[in-house]
């Protein structure tokens, strides 16, 4: 394991699927958009009845978790009350979160940065969905 690496989370190109405690996973995405409740209320329906079936995916950097997919999943659970979720995690650099659009300052980016993170952020959720693709019911 690489010296900063979050226990649990081995130094390799594949994710792995760990149970994360809700506070610990940072959300950026949140304050942006708002999540459908009826899509919402639908879910905790189904985590109560047979669980989340399908895990969220999250971005580990240095020992920090970000999630930018699952919106809808992760508020389920808060919901519920739920202390953690299974989320499927992949490893990431400080420069991958510097690429993305929301993290940069916006009077410094660039018309080339902006489409760079685009396709970082593009490419990092293919390969989080590559290995297990999602049903309509759980995006």
């Amino acid at each position: 394991m690489v010296s900063g690496s979050a226990p649990g989370v081995p130094q390799s190109a594949g994710p792995v699927i760990l149970e994360l405690p809700l506070d610990k996973i940072r959300r950026p995405l949140m304050r942006t958009r708002s999540n459908d409740q009826k899509k919402v209320k639908e879910l905790m329906d189904s985590i109560k009845e047979i669980g989340l079936q399908v895990p969220i995916d999250v971005l580990e950097v240095d020992g920090v978790y970000y999630g930018f997919s699952g919106c809808h999943r992760y508020e389920a659970h808060q919901q519920l009350g739920l202390p953690t979720i299974r989320c499927k995690v992949r490893r990431g650099t400080k420069e991958t979160l510097r690429s993305l659009p929301f993290w940069s300052n916006h009077a410094t980016f660039s018309f080339i940065s902006y489409y760079r993170s685009i396709i970082l952020l593009i490419d990092f959720i293919f390969h989080c969905f590559l290995f297990s693709p999602l049903t309509p019911q759980h995006i």
